[in-house]
This record gives C-alpha cells, structure tokens and sequence, in this order.
C-alpha cells in the first residue's frame, strides 16, 4: 500500500515523504480537520489491513499517545480475489466463484455484482441494479459504482439499432472519465 495524497482543511500534503504539516496552534482539548489518505494498492497486497496513524510535532511532551490504531480501522482491499474469498472461501474462478456464473438465481452474474457493489452474491439482487426512467425526455440510466474497484472499467453504450448493436459507440466509459457522469 502506496500513500499517493492526502488533503484535508488547513493540511499541507509533502509528497517526499508522505506526511501532511499544519501550522495551527491547536488549544486543550481541540482536534484539528480530518485528513483523507488515498493510496494505490498493489495486485499482490494481503487482503487485509491495518490502519495506523501517527502524530508529532507542536511541543508535545508526551509521546506515548501519538499512535492510533483501532479495530476498526481494518481495511478490506477489495479485488476480485478478495471479494471471492470473501463470499466463497476461495480464490478460485471456477463453479459457484466463476466471474460469469449466478449462484443467487438472479441471472445476475458475480462479476455484475462485484462491479456495482452489491453486498452480498449469495442472495438476489433487489437493490444497487441499474436503473432506467426517462428524465427531460431522454432516457437516463443510473448506477453506482464503488470508488474502490479499480480494476473494472464501466461502458455505456447506446443505438438506435438493436440489431447490430456490437458495433455501437461507447457514449461513456469510466477509462476516460473516472467518476463523472455522461450524456
């Protein structure tokens, strides 16, 4: 796990060596803004993790209370393989862990459902499908997407043809725009 930024109000991120500076004079009892950590994975990191943060700095003389690590701050790395071991006990693409298969009955394959963040594959799928309705006389599909699926890149495509429909443009692909929407 890389650090690759971190930001917060009043923070000064120091990408040198990963650390954030405010020159705030903080009072008794006063906490200064959070601080958002974003950080790159790699593909072989375990599948769990535990958070530490630590301060310094300012005249502080104790420092045996600089470090926070809680229970619950263990992160889950979400990929494909974890997300398997998680609902299956396997790492394994084969039988009920196949990317294509549909183990709910829902006709909704686990790839889908990693893809869209719904929470459990083993049961079907009532919430977090996407979502059709007209809106300002245009069609408008809808559907989430988790900021920590990487590895998934989301196309939509659109035709007036259904007949050949392989060969339609991409009218927006999250490859090229991350996190925004499309028209």
């Amino acid at each position: 796990m890389t650090v690759t930024s971190m930001a917060g109000s009043g923070w000064v991120f120091h990408a040198s060596n990963r650390t954030c500076t405010r020159s705030a004079v903080l009072g008794v009892g006063e906490s200064a803004p959070p601080i958002e950590v974003a950080v790159m994975m790699a593909s072989n990191a375990p599948i769990r993790m535990t958070n530490l943060a630590t301060v310094s700095g300012g005249g502080d003389v104790i420092g045996t209370n600089n470090a926070a690590q809680a229970a619950s701050d263990v992160t889950v790395l979400l990929t494909p393989r974890s997300w398997r071991e998680e609902f299956f006990g396997v790492d394994a693409t084969s039988w009920l862990a196949a990317d294509t298969n549909a183990p709910a009955g829902d006709g909704i394959p686990n790839l889908v459902k990693y893809a869209l963040g719904i929470s459990n594959v083993l049961t079907p799928a009532t919430n977090g499908l996407p979502e059709m309705k007209m809106t300002n006389n245009r069609l408008a599909l809808t559907f989430n997407r988790q900021k920590s699926v990487t590895d998934i890149v989301y196309k939509v495509q659109a035709t007036g043809d259904l007949f050949g429909f392989s060969n339609n443009p991409t009218v927006w692909s999250s490859a090229s725009n991350a996190y925004g929407g499309g028209t």
